[in-house]
């Protein structure tokens, strides 16, 4: 597609109206707020554990070894490296959390505002990825 196709296709657009595209986007929160607000606590609840977990070694460390958090203390490299790879990895596992709940609301968003009948699926994209 060139450039001037596309800005004739732009310039043959019909107007756009702020009120209709307010009362559309009003319409499509009234049909998705539940779906929103579990997929917050869908996504709270997966990632609970992981920060738990993520934490543990910090707390293992501190009951272990207490002087090893006092200022001026030398840190322990053979600690240090293996629980900043563990920190590194929890977030990575979070973060996928996180953006693939969010990508199943977007989808449900999608078929709320399309009226198309599909299941809420909130784990969609994991469940696709693990096929």
């Amino acid at each position: 597609m060139t450039l001037t196709e596309i800005q004739s296709k732009i310039a043959n657009a019909r107007e756009l109206d702020f009120g209709t595209i307010f009362n559309q986007s009003i319409e499509l929160f009234k049909k998705v707020w539940l779906q929103g607000l579990l997929t917050l606590i869908i996504t709270a609840a997966l990632m609970i554990p992981f920060y738990i977990i993520m934490y543990l070694p910090l707390i293992a460390m501190g009951v272990i070894d207490p002087e090893s958090f006092q200022q001026g203390s030398d840190p322990n490299v053979f600690i240090i490296l293996p629980f900043f790879l563990f920190v590194i990895v929890f977030m990575f596992c979070a973060m996928f959390i996180s953006f693939s709940t969010q990508a199943a609301f977007f989808r449900i968003c999608r078929q709320k505002d399309l009226n198309l009948i599909a299941s809420d699926d909130y784990l969609f994209l994991q469940k696709e990825i693990y096929r």
